[in-house]
């Protein structure tokens, strides 16, 4: 009987164990939570595919690469359980080539695979998906500068100032340093669509109003081939200076074409290239050309612990892959760069919203109110920025992001900073005025 009783004692002892074990241990582990869905409306061919496509490259390596493999997901602590854990992220992406049908029904099939956040390089889908993101309330971070995506302010959020604020910048510049009792005479340009007129949402206005004269307004069309007319009848204008929006492969044949006709307007480009690419498409043409940056004033990854990590996660995940040659260009362009920040805002942005809502909960509404909003001057640290130029958010009256930015020049076929970083003027469109 004792040694029977023995028997049963120890197999309970054993069944107990085993479902100790079974159930984790003394405390209850909570189920790996599902992925969330971030989407990413692309473009890798069209018209924007050389200045887009990077970007997307850099976002899928952060995400799927750098933080979902290697890192495990984003770390977070239930807000119901106080569980530790880690979430990651699915990141579905479509190239939508600067088309406003292919950037719909990209954005459709997102939210009926449970997004809840995305991102888009392009103004078709910036501007033309206004709505959607509002009726939907799924936030959108843009790394474009569109005016009449962030005006009024929604459900569309800016990483930086808009392109009509670029204008102002560049005259505000201007001005400080224009010498001559006369007034300083600006030809626009700027990509010719329905989405491409994000300057003259303001710009001539705020160009006028500081005793400046607008003496050309030429289109670029979205794939050109000759500048030549655009650009004669500029220099007939006898203008000072050009301002233009456009993309960098844009630039370059503009560029190539001012040179071959001898023409030495200054030529100045809103924020959406850098000295890399400029010199890549446009060779020693480039060379003069200014342009507007909110990225870091130096690349030295020496001296800013940021500029190593970005730099070296370039050569690592892009060594070996199709257009890129990082052994002879080792320090990535502008556009991967944004790429490559655009991922971690969306891990910080995420981050915010997973201290107050759990994973599995998590909706577009928590992105924006617990995420967005919740920023106050963020930067990427070891990055070299000033103070004061991070990203923050006024909820429901401003929702550009960022205020300041940095012009360069490409002087001796490099790089060269013309300002520190400034705060550039708001400019609201003619819409926003007459409310």
């Amino acid at each position: 009987m004792m040694k029977d009783h023995v028997k049963a004692m120890a197999w309970l002892v054993m069944a107990g164990a085993a479902l100790f074990v079974a159930l984790g241990g003394a405390s209850v582990q909570a189920a790996e939570p599902k992925p969330i869905v971030v989407g990413h409306l692309g473009e890798w061919t069209g018209p924007a595919g050389r200045t887009c496509g990077p970007v997307g490259d850099a976002l899928i390596m952060y995400i799927n690469e750098h933080l979902n493999k290697e890192r495990g997901g984003i770390a977070y602590k239930d807000a119901k359980t106080g569980q530790s854990g880690k979430v990651k992220l699915k990141l579905i992406y479509a190239d939508c080539r600067y088309e406003l049908p292919l950037f719909k029904s990209a954005y459709r099939d997102f939210v009926d695979k449970g997004m809840v956040f995305c991102h888009t390089t392009s103004s078709p889908a910036a501007e033309g998906l206004k709505k959607d993101y509002k009726r939907d309330q799924i936030p959108c971070i843009l790394s474009t500068g569109n005016t009449a995506a962030l005006w009024p302010p929604e459900w569309a959020m800016g990483t930086r100032q808009t392109f009509a604020d670029d204008v102002g910048l560049y005259v505000k510049w201007l001005k400080m340093n224009w010498k001559e009792s006369r007034p300083m005479r600006i030809a626009l340009m700027y990509y010719d669509g329905p989405f491409g007129r994000s300057i003259l949402w303001g710009g001539p206005e705020y160009i006028k109003a500081n005793g400046m004269e607008i003496v050309a307004d030429e289109p670029v069309a979205p794939m050109p081939v000759d500048m030549s007319s655009q650009l004669l009848r500029i220099k007939a204008a006898k203008a000072d200076w050009i301002i233009a929006n456009c993309l960098g492969s844009q630039a370059a044949v503009i560029l190539k074409d001012m040179k071959r006709l001898g023409i030495t307007i200054p030529f100045s480009l809103c924020e959406d290239t850098d000295a890399q690419e400029l010199l890549t498409l446009a060779g020693d043409a480039a060379e003069g050309a200014y342009f507007m940056t909110t990225l870091p004033t130096a690349w030295d990854e020496k001296t800013y612990s940021g500029v190593k990590w970005l730099n070296e996660n370039y050569r690592k995940y892009m060594k070996g892959k199709a257009g890129y040659d990082v052994v002879n260009r080792p320090v990535p362009d502008a556009v991967w760069s944004a790429g490559w920040f655009i991922g971690h805002y969306v891990e910080v942005i995420l981050q915010k919203t997973l201290e107050l809502v759990s994973p599995d909960d998590i909706t577009g509404k928590d992105v924006m109110e617990k995420g967005f909003f919740r920023l106050d001057n963020y930067q990427v640290a070891g990055m070299g920025y000033p103070p004061g130029v991070g990203l923050k958010y006024i909820p429901w009256k401003d929702h550009r992001g960022g205020h300041h930015a940095s012009i360069h020049q490409i002087k001796g076929m490099k790089d060269s900073m013309a300002t520190d970083f400034m705060e550039a003027p708001l400019i609201l469109p003619p819409w926003m005025k007459e409310k």
